[in-house]
């Protein structure tokens, strides 16, 4: 079918969070059918505690442009879920994909897309595996695929050594990182 993908959600960074939200919500089609039956998550958050934590570590680091980042990020967090993991644990799981993957099943989606740059520095590529395994476990046909190296001649995304170029300007990454212009290639 030349639709094969007309119907699935394209995902990134937190965008991978909300339409994996999406994907385990039950939406279906004025006939009763599931609404989505793909999804293609490209390097998105799939646990937000973890993400937390992530923005954590970042707001620690001793150079003022990294650790507003990871500042900035952990007081959005704040507002958005009303709290911390640790005072609103529920709230940070229940919107994490990584805990929905049953509810994905029983939504009726057919299979997934994961592709993940391995030194994302936004979103750390262990939540791709974590997803897989969740995916997996839940039953749902799941392709992973990762990237070590960029693409040459395009730039190489956020990654966790371009943190890097904070301290030597003329530093540039060689690795795929968050979002790369090529994560997949045929």
């Amino acid at each position: 079918d030349s639709n094969a993908f007309t119907n699935a959600v394209v995902g990134l960074s937190m965008g991978g969070n909300m339409s994996g939200l999406a994907v385990s919500s039950h939406a279906t089609r004025h006939d009763g059918a599931p609404l989505y039956d793909d999804w293609v998550d490209v390097s998105g958050v799939t646990n937000v505690p973890e993400i937390y934590a992530d923005a954590q570590a970042i707001s620690l680091v001793p150079v003022p442009s990294v650790s507003s980042v990871g500042t900035t990020a952990m007081e959005e967090m704040q507002q958005e879920f009303g709290g911390t993991p640790l005072t609103k644990p529920l709230t940070y799981l229940a919107d994490s994909p990584v805990m929905r993957a049953g509810a994905m099943a029983s939504s009726g989606l057919k299979g997934v897309i994961i592709a993940h740059g391995v030194l994302d520095g936004e979103v750390t590529s262990d939540m791709s595996d974590q997803m897989v395994a969740a995916l997996a476990a839940a039953g749902i046909p799941v392709a992973l695929y990762t990237s070590v190296f960029k693409a040459p001649g395009t730039p190489s995304g956020q990654t966790l050594d371009g943190y890097l170029s904070a301290l030597d300007p003329g530093y540039h990454s060689p690795f795929a990182g968050h979002v790369s212009d090529v994560v997949l290639q045929s």
